[in-house]
């Protein structure tokens, strides 16, 4: 009997050592959308980060997440201590679970679908609930409950917008409002359906701000919004100009302008910003976006000092495509265990898979070393959202 005992030890030993290297290793979750009308590259891609060079699997999922094919896959949200993310489809208004626990044959588990264009998740410091925002200009909200695996709606009210959506510290939600030059916030209510209440910081160009509402010169415009891992600090991406705005999330569940509150003489606009942890954050950057044929995109260092607290140095890694407009709320940046993987912020100024040699490729960085490796995915679609999967 013993011997049988030790002989099941040694079989299930076996067994756990050859299944360790998929869960071990860091795996690439990327989002791929239709090149054009007509194609079915609305999928995803999984990539073994833990191999020289990165090994591509898939396109997986082309005709579940969505029948339109030319809709868009857009944002990818890892469920932190989870083998699942939540990945949006833009024109069917889906948001869809898919279960990692082999990363190299992703399952679609279930759908939601909403009452507006999903565009942008964020997922809750408590790892509870999702937000979902549309990349539009329409008002309302989705929370999904993860525990309960239920969806609900709600409205921030007339004369706001959410673009892109984050969760800090004690639960509270922050919305950028690309529109109105805005972060709008509140705690999200203990029947997880909606906010206690609700607060704007308006995103002053010129640094007035005077603890209102009210800019006296012009306004930021805000496209995207992460939070620190421990939810004290946010960072604010913004569409046009050099500067980002930070902010400091507070022990009663405030928020206010950081310091310094707009971060300045950043090489472009932003599209993604991603933590590495609570000290370090890369920012994914648009140098010249107005001009056709611009140079590459940036991944660049941002330093966190304190709560609300970051400090712009001037380190950056030099990306191989350079997309020229961005989209709300799209994470197209992620870390995990100094590898960064870099999406695209827009189809705009990429051409086409026959001219762009980069169009269907994200990049993979070494943070240790700072050279960025392109990875080509096994089809034509354009690589928007990324995550990474610990």
């Amino acid at each position: 009997m013993e011997k049988k005992l030790l002989q099941i030890s040694a079989v299930l030993a076996v067994m756990l050592f050859l299944a360790a290297p998929l869960c071990a290793r860091p795996w690439g979750i990327v989002a791929t959308s239709a090149e054009d009308n007509g194609t079915d590259n609305a999928s995803i891609h999984t990539i073994d980060l833990g191999q020289d060079p990165p090994v591509v699997y898939g396109p997986f999922l082309a005709t579940k997440l969505t029948a339109n094919r030319s809709d868009s896959v857009l944002d990818i949200a890892m469920v932190p201590g989870d083998y699942k993310a939540l990945i949006s489809t833009l024109i069917n208004k889906k948001v869809h679970v898919v279960g990692l626990l082999d990363p190299a044959n992703p399952v679609l588990e279930r759908s939601f679908t909403l009452p507006f264009y999903a565009e942008d998740i964020a997922i809750s410091n408590n790892k509870k609930l999702a937000l979902v925002t549309d990349g539009g200009i329409p008002s309302p909200v989705a929370i999904i409950d993860l525990q309960k695996v239920t969806a609900t709606t709600f409205d921030l009210g007339p004369g706001r917008n959410a673009q892109a959506v984050a969760v800090g510290r004690n639960n509270i939600a922050l919305f950028a409002d690309y529109y109105n030059g805005a972060i709008h916030y509140g705690r999200i209510n203990k029947t997880r359906d909606g906010l206690e209440s609700i607060q704007t910081i308006a995103l002053c160009d010129d640094g007035s701000y005077d603890n209102a509402t009210d800019c006296s010169g012009p306004i930021g415009q805000p496209v995207n919004i992460t939070t620190s891992p421990n939810g004290r600090t946010a960072l604010v991406a913004t569409g046009s100009g050099n500067a980002m705005y930070v902010l400091e999330l507070t022990n009663k569940g405030d928020v206010r302008p950081g310091n310094p509150f707009i971060l300045t003489n950043l090489p472009g606009p932003q599209q993604s910003i991603a933590f590495e942890n609570n000290k370090t954050a890369y920012a994914v950057i648009q140098p010249a976006a107005a001009v056709p044929d611009g140079p590459s995109n940036l991944l660049c260092a941002i330093s966190i000092t304190g709560s609300g607290e970051a400090v712009y140095a001037g380190d950056c890694i030099e990306l191989l495509n350079s997309p020229q407009f961005q989209y709300y709320g799209v994470d197209t940046v992620d870390i995990a265990k100094k590898k960064a993987l870099v999406g695209n912020a827009s189809p705009s100024n990429l051409g086409t898979p026959d001219t762009n040699p980069y169009y269907n490729y994200v990049f993979f960085i070494d943070l240790k070393t700072g050279e960025p490796t392109p990875i080509e995915l096994n089809n034509e679609g354009f690589a928007s959202g990324v995550a990474i999967k610990p």
